[in-house]
């Protein structure tokens, strides 16, 4: 009679637990191994060990690093210092071969498994944060342009137009070479119909 009350009372706890199960948002539902391919499982438990070897990496750091800035026990004879710096080097290699295999494990393409489904709707709700759409960017460009002093653009100009009698002005080339005093006594004066040879 026990059993079968028990019984009773574990079907109602379960059925109550699915049935609050169902109420959650299933992308806020905690994945169960179960339900999970095998590739999925073994990516998140190397990613859990993963992190928790990088939290002893930087908890040496700090440790080797007060030790090598503490000026009254050098380190170059400790002992203690020999063990923290090899064991520092043993779990960054780790760590490697963590990573290593974490990226030989296949992607996933079971529709039915929980965790990629929570992954994908967290990069799909990281994806929505980040992404500006086309309108949303002309709608920050125009505030920006409200907002925004107005600047002025000053031309100046450092060169005057020359007058229509500069450019009217023609200058005399004179050939010869005995007229070549008498030219460089007049420079104004060069023939226009001339053309300077062209040099090949």
């Amino acid at each position: 009679m026990e059993d079968e009350e028990e019984a009773a009372k574990r079907a109602r706890l379960s059925a109550d637990n699915d049935s609050a199960m169902g109420d959650i948002d299933p992308r806020t539902r905690p994945a169960v191994p179960g339900s999970s391919c095998e590739y999925c499982v073994e990516k998140v438990r190397l990613e859990s060990e993963m992190v928790k070897s990088r939290v002893k990496l930087e908890g040496l750091l700090k440790l080797i690093k007060t030790m090598e800035q503490d000026y009254y026990h050098p380190v170059d004879d400790s002992e203690e210092y020999k063990t923290y710096c090899a064991e520092y080097k043993a779990i960054e290699t780790e760590q490697e071969k963590l990573r290593g295999k974490r990226n030989l494990i296949p992607i996933c393409v079971e529709l039915n498994c929980e965790i990629r489904k929570i992954e994908s709707d967290v990069e799909d709700k990281m994806h929505d944060i980040e992404y500006n759409s086309p309108n949303r960017r002309k709608i920050a460009k125009a505030r920006n342009l409200f907002n925004s002093p107005a600047k002025l653009i000053e031309i100046s100009n450092k060169y005057e137009v020359l007058n229509s009698e500069e450019i009217n002005e023609t200058i005399e080339v004179n050939d010869n070479p005995d007229n070549s005093k008498q030219a460089a006594k007049e420079p104004g004066k060069v023939e226009k119909s001339k053309i300077p040879p062209i040099m090949l």
